[in-house]
């Protein structure tokens, strides 16, 4: 027992933690259980409780029902409820009184105390969001869960602004490189505002090629510890909804001054190459430069450009943005097949390196007048996407090669550790099961299985194997270079290479903010960014001067900012996943799907998990809800299949959405006695299953295997009574 009780002579609770960690590894086979005896460090979240109000028949206590079910309840004082809201809530928080299921009204609160010989923690309730269920509100709900502050900035944010009408001055304009006579164009989505990148090619003598990818210089209005700079390093980065953006910056720098407009004077930073036409590196500069961007293109007329449809030829329609003069449309369209046949070179050989791509499908929808969504689709990305992406992931090596160089111990990079080695090594278990050849021994053997598969199976069973090898990958993270002395760590599994960061997109990340600070102190020391030159380490003697001159942050503070900011990024990663799934479920709610689902998870008679490709998305079907009736499940562990077979025949379906509910028989749209919900009337999957199309109904007894195809009717349901989030959900379509 000695040994286990080592920890409790630990100085820090890392220590400890790291002898418990090592202690575990020795026993894999031991389960590991402990005792809360104090916290370290409160969670964020306990200031962002949201959920509705329940009060208890017995004894008239008040409580706070979490959205969040990892939350537990809190009680509530309802002496301590704002008086607004408890005229509002006077009827509803009564379960006697109040219809049960009508939806209830969100409320945001904070964690106050947790006594420990309470059985519940006390929160207190500081505002009502509104009705359940309602787009708006339920993004209120999403933003007040993840700490996103979608509120104006405040007077001593905006003061910190350049005054009106702003111009480049002559001094700074001597101490960039002025590229303005470049043919310097942005490449983003057509609704795009904050532009962060523009690119420029050019035919050089022999053949070879000047690249210049040019990012905003955000760095140049925002300085250090200011409140504008203070106020973006609290949001971290800006939170993209479907709906609309809470920028990181006020909207006067990421929509206009900082912003690559067309035919505008703007700062930027630029890193431009001498490339061979197969990607090869012969010269490098990095620094500070003016341009002006000759137009904004959108994705899809760079696509048109790369596959011929357009050319800037006379007669032909040029796209409906404006070209700053004396450049042609022939000249940007060369241009963009230049760079286009330059990327996928550059793609090439980053995967015959040993990178991984490991893509899920993300929706887009097109709202309607009243904001609801109204249609969405899966988006492709195409030539013009990876062009941009080879482009702005070269810019970030180049800069992050020059940083750990120019200052090793201060560097603010990212890093993406290898995958877990026990969920990896499930995973090779599993695929050698179902007889896939998939090599998970590293991120190029891996990604060569993906290639071999792509060209010999659907693309639906080519997402659910891409899903199940995403599940033991870790996440990438910020770091500083200074808190990880194994420089072995920085690297990045998935890009394969031992160093990146973020610059590209300083208008909406703070951490490539702070990436411009320090290229901008390294240029200072001396470094130009040149290849093979040296120069970069040569600075290193008067990198410390550059970096106290620059008021560069130290090692501490860099990897607190570098933990803020990972914090942040997925704060803002887990609004945007949850604000699709709002929308998706929205739509659903209206317009139920049919869908010819994968079988992607079998391990038992509870449950299957299936993969619809129509909506991207991965859902959990219970077999005791599977079908409009009973069902008897089995499982053979051997040949792992899951076999459904009919219980006493009721006829009918259980109606979505109440675990309690009443079987009731429901004709299908073709007049049939077959079971279909009554939302699938109407829709278009319904009119194609009438004519007998490619969603067909089944009937038990099933046998179901991995990558079984399946007949599934999709919708969602509303949590309003509870206050928990809306989700998908689906049914077994029998005959």
């Amino acid at each position: 027992m000695e040994a286990e009780a080592s920890w409790e002579r630990a100085r820090t609770p890392a220590e400890a933690l790291s002898i418990v960690a090592a202690l575990l590894a020795e026993r894999p086979q031991m389960r590991a259980t402990a005792e809360v005896v104090a916290i370290v460090e409160p969670s964020r979240r306990r200031g962002a409780l949201v959920g509705v109000l329940r009060e208890e028949p017995s004894g008239g206590l008040l409580f706070l029902l979490p959205a969040d079910p990892r939350l537990p309840r809190c009680f509530v004082r309802p002496a301590d409820l704002p008086p607004a809201l408890k005229r509002d809530l006077k009827a509803e928080v009564r379960c006697g009184e109040a219809d049960a299921s009508a939806p209830r009204t969100l409320v945001s609160g904070v964690l106050a105390a947790w006594p420990a010989d309470q059985p519940y923690p006390l929160a207190t309730i500081r505002a009502s969001l509104g009705q359940a269920g309602c787009i708006e509100v339920e993004t209120k709900a999403m933003l007040e869960m993840e700490g996103v502050a979608d509120v104006p900035f405040g007077p001593e944010v905006l003061a910190c602004l350049p005054a009106l009408p702003w111009v480049i001055s002559d001094a700074e304009l001597r101490c960039r490189r002025d590229l303005r006579g470049a043919r310097i164009f942005s490449i983003d989505p057509p609704t795009a505002k904050d532009l962060d990148d523009a690119l420029s090619v050019e035919q050089l003598p022999g053949g070879a090629l000047r690249v210049g990818v040019h990012i905003s210089d955000v760095a140049h209005f925002i300085a250090p510890s200011s409140a504008l700079d203070r106020a973006a390093r609290e949001r971290g980065t800006s939170t993209y909804l479907v709906q609309k953006v809470v920028p990181m910056l006020p909207p006067l720098l990421c929509e206009e001054l900082c912003s690559l407009n067309a035919g505008v004077d703007r700062l930027a930073f630029s890193v431009v190459w001498e490339m061979s036409r197969e990607g090869d590196v012969l010269a490098q500069w990095a620094g500070r430069s003016v341009i002006r961007s000759c137009a904004k293109l959108a994705y899809g007329h760079a696509q048109d450009m790369l596959e011929g449809r357009f050319g800037g030829l006379l007669g032909e329609q040029p796209p409906p943005v404006e070209l700053a003069v004396p450049h042609t449309w022939q000249q940007v369209a060369e241009d963009v097949r230049a760079l286009g046949a330059l990327a996928a070179h550059m793609r090439r050989k980053r995967f015959a390196g040993g990178a991984l791509r490991l893509d899920n499908v993300k929706l887009v929808f097109r709202l309607g007048d009243d904001g609801n969504p109204a249609s969405a689709e899966p988006h492709v990305q195409r030539e013009a996407n990876q062009l941009v992406e080879e482009l702005m992931l070269a810019a970030n090596m180049a800069v992050a090669a020059l940083l750990a160089d120019a200052f090793p111990d201060i560097a603010l990079l990212r890093r993406h550790p290898p995958p877990l080695e026990k969920k990896m090594a499930e995973l090779g278990a599993l695929s050698d099961k179902l007889g896939l050849e998939l090599d998970v021994s590293g991120a190029g053997a891996l990604q060569a299985s993906l290639q071999a598969l792509r060209g010999s199976c659907d693309a639906a069973y080519l997402d659910v194997v891409q899903l199940m090898a995403t599940k033991p990958m870790q996440v990438a993270r910020y770091f500083c270079t200074g808190e990880l002395a194994d420089r072995e760590a920085w690297g990045h599994y998935a890009l394969a290479v031992p160093l990146y960061t973020h610059f590209t997109s300083p208008i909406r990340r703070y951490p490539d903010l702070v990436v411009h600070r320090l290229l901008a102190a390294a240029l200072a020391a001396g470094a130009d960014g040149s290849v093979g030159s040296g120069t970069a380490a040569a600075a290193g003697g008067r990198a410390a001067a550059a970096a106290a001159a620059a008021g560069l942050m130290q090692t501490d503070e860099c990897a607190v900012v570098a933990a803020h900011c990972n914090e942040r990024k997925l704060a803002a990663k887990n609004v945007q996943d949850a604000s699709l799934r709002l929308h998706m479920c929205v739509l659903l709610r209206t317009r139920p799907m049919l869908a010819s689902a994968v079988v992607m998870g079998l391990n038992g008679d509870r449950f299957l998990d299936v993969y619809v490709a129509e909506l991207g998305i991965e859902l959990r079907l219970y077999t005791a809800d599977l079908v409009p009736g009973p069902v008897d499940a089995s499982w053979n562990s051997v040949t792992r299949v899951l076999t459904l077979e009919a219980g006493c025949r009721m006829g009918g379906t259980r109606l979505p959405g109440n675990p309690k509910s009443i079987t009731k028989p429901i004709p299908a749209p073709d007049g049939s006695s077959g079971a279909l919900p009554a939302a699938l009337q109407g829709i278009e999957n319904a009119e194609a299953l009438r004519l007998g199309g490619d969603v067909e109904p089944v009937v038990l007894p099933l046998r179901l295997s991995m990558f079984d195809r399946v007949p599934i009717v999709v919708s969602a349901r509303q949590y309003g009574t509870t206050g928990r989030p809306s989700e998908a959900f689906a049914r077994l379509l029998l005959r």
